[in-house]
């Protein structure tokens, strides 16, 4: 766009730097697809997570990718609704990003919001801080790769997301800690989602499946002497404008 204004040209350089200080979130190309590569990641079965998956065609690395006993390139994810189970093999499922589940729940609504609880202990989970963080809670013992502490926090999930009714256990630990963190006061109060969204399923005929977790990796801010030697330039860039207006010199930029 050219705008007439009495005043220099700004440099494609400082225009940039401009734009990018603008900017403050990701645009995902699409479209982005998934393979389940194995539904009993853990060990057994439990018609939802802990799920391996393979991301294909995503604008962004998930956190937490090639850990938690993931093979490199694919992260662990667990499921947000009980029905309509995603099958295991090549089937390659086309994904919708959001921050609702749709369809295929035993119980919420439709679209049913996602929780935000589900969003505290699937970011914990996937920064790989949910033992620790556990352990300090009331002393409850989480272990990654294990098949017991997938299935709890599988039934946490459904739990808080009205899928299932009391849990016990592991489980109930894992929703106690939930509850407390995004509490008043808790270290997610007021957060939200965070960077957690849900991938919303469904196959090449538009048929839908039960929706996954993703945790985004999220912009890292610039440091503060980059930042405020940014915020100078445009500050220059405003006070060079404001005294060349009336000197008849009408340029563009």
């Amino acid at each position: 766009m050219i705008m007439h204004h009495r005043g220099r040209r700004l440099t494609a350089g400082s225009g940039s730097l401009l734009v990018a200080l603008a900017c403050s979130s990701t645009c995902l190309a699409g479209p982005e697809r998934l393979q389940l590569t194995d539904a009993s990641a853990w060990g057994g079965f439990f018609s939802g997570g802990p799920y391996e998956v393979r991301p294909i065609d995503f604008a962004f690395e998930p956190v937490g990718s090639g850990e938690f006993g993931a093979d490199a390139g694919r992260f662990i994810t667990f499921t947000v609704e009980m029905l309509d189970d995603l099958w295991e093999g090549p089937f390659h499922y086309d994904v919708a990003f959001s921050d609702d589940a749709h369809g295929n729940g035993a119980g919420g609504g439709d679209p049913d919001p996602l929780d935000e609880r589900t969003a505290f202990l699937y970011t914990v989970f996937a920064r790989g801080q949910i033992a620790g963080k556990l352990a300090s809670f009331d002393g409850s013992i989480f272990t990654y790769e294990h098949s017991a502490s997938g299935h709890a926090l599988q039934e946490a999930i459904w739990h808080i997301e009205e899928e299932i009714g009391p849990v016990a256990g592991l489980a109930a630990s894992l929703v106690a800690m939930a509850d407390a963190a995004v509490g008043f006061g808790g270290e997610w109060f007021g957060m939200g989602l965070g960077a957690v969204r849900v991938m919303n399923m469904a196959d090449a005929g538009g048929h839908t499946y039960q929706d996954l977790l993703v945790l985004e990796p999220t912009m890292i801010p610039l440091p503060a002497p980059v930042f405020t030697g940014a915020v100078g330039l445009a500050g220059v860039i405003a006070l060079t404008l404001r005294r060349r207006r009336g000197c008849g010199d009408d340029q563009q930029f």
